[in-house]
């Protein structure tokens, strides 16, 4: 058997590892891109991040801000910090509701029906980023929504 020279061997060691990372990326790659929007709210002195996303392609459908509603007991404070452009610069808004033992929070990304077509849904994901944590929930255009119990 023969053995390879050091230079041969780096190579080899080189285009092995470069196609071990192609390999191991195109499976992150080959999912949904998300295109996304935030408000930043503080609930009770703490601040929450919502990221909604819809998939790459469907922002040109949205036709509105989007809508989020936050439903929390009664008695806790809460202020939107931040609100950005939101998709196709249509912004955001975000009302608040209470709701007796838990928290909700509802997003609504309006689209043009008629050019997507009757019946269609196009997914919407929401990433909470908060300091317990990050969520992602996954729901549509019309209605995607989390409910947590509060102790």
């Amino acid at each position: 058997m023969r053995r390879m020279s050091f230079p041969k061997r780096l190579s080899a060691a080189l285009i092995t590892s470069m196609l071990a990372m192609l390999v191991l990326t195109i499976p992150a790659g080959a999912g949904v891109t998300w295109c996304r929007a935030d408000p930043i709210v503080e609930v009770h002195g703490y601040r929450v991040q919502i990221l909604v996303g819809v998939p790459l392609g469907y922002e040109q459908y949205v036709n509105g801000p989007i809508k989020t509603k936050i439903d929390v007991p009664a008695g806790l404070t809460r202020k939107v910090l931040f609100l950005d452009a939101g998709f196709n610069g249509h912004g955001e808004t975000v009302t608040w509701g209470e709701l007796a033992d838990a928290v909700r929070l509802t997003v609504q990304v309006p689209m043009d029906q008629g050019r997507l077509g009757s019946g269609v849904t196009v997914p919407v994901e929401v990433t909470i980023i908060s300091p317990w944590g990050t969520k992602v929930i996954y729901g549509n255009h019309l209605n995607a929504q989390i409910t947590v119990p509060v102790s």
